[in-house]
């Protein structure tokens, strides 16, 4: 468990004060961006994070990929530490970043639209088990937070075939790994799809190979995709 949930919230200041003192000396708590002490993430690298001006993924998709930041430095240990340490706290800073390359895309498309619907790359399932979470939804409930005009969340994107793992597959590699691997449902209380704008959303953008299938089984099943968000991307050459 996250040291940055150890103790209940209805406990009193001074008891979660003391308990967290005794914490500290067992699993000192650091910052998962820099490594500073007592708190993660530090307001250091909240505000590098924050400040990050969001900028456009080079890609060959019809629709904007926008990044918050590169994945470089404290913004890349902050991600590695929310998806695989259960440091669930990261999901604030990291959402808003998220937030504000969501509304990137929209203001590239269509500044009018008034909310959007966030849908997350899904995951493999050995990696839904072995974190027992969806770390990119996790992103995007936090960035609909941020947002606050009334967007929300709709997991309709399911792995329809067994996947390779992505790690250490060259961008031809990945695309081949992806093709087809992605359905789109639709939600119950949906009948129109086509008529809310949807913005995929995921933690990394690398080759882009995962956003583009997920483009493509949205697309198919009649959503409306206004572009790709994402927390972090490539670094600039």
């Amino acid at each position: 468990m996250s040291s940055d949930r150890l103790f209940p919230d209805q406990w009193s200041p001074s008891l979660r004060a003391t308990a967290h003192a005794w914490a500290q000396l067992v699993a000192p708590l650091s910052c998962a961006g820099c490594g500073a002490p007592d708190i993660s993430p530090c307001p250091t690298c909240c505000v590098t994070l924050l400040r990050s001006v969001p900028r456009v993924v080079h890609h060959p998709l019809h629709v904007p990929v926008i990044a918050a930041t590169a994945y470089a430095g404290p913004a890349r240990r902050l991600v590695l530490m929310h998806k695989d340490r259960g440091r669930t706290s990261l999901a604030t800073p990291l959402g808003a970043a998220l937030g504000a390359a969501v509304r990137s895309v929209v203001a590239r498309v269509d500044s009018a639209v008034p909310a959007v619907q966030l849908v997350p790359v899904p995951s493999r399932r050995m990696n839904l088990v072995r974190r027992g979470r969806s770390t990119v939804a996790e992103l995007a409930q936090a960035a609909c937070r941020e947002l606050g005009n009334g967007s929300t969340v709709e997991s309709v994107l399911r792995v329809g075939q067994p996947l390779r793992d992505q790690v250490g597959l060259n961008a031809d590699q990945r695309q081949r790994n992806l093709a087809g691997a992605f359905a789109a449902s639709r939600p119950d209380h949906q009948a129109a799809p086509s008529k809310v704008p949807v913005v995929v959303v995921d933690d990394i953008v690398t080759t882009g190979a995962t956003v583009a299938e997920a483009v493509r089984a949205l697309e198919a099943g009649g959503y409306w995709v206004l572009g790709v968000a994402a927390v972090c991307g490539p670094r600039r050459r």
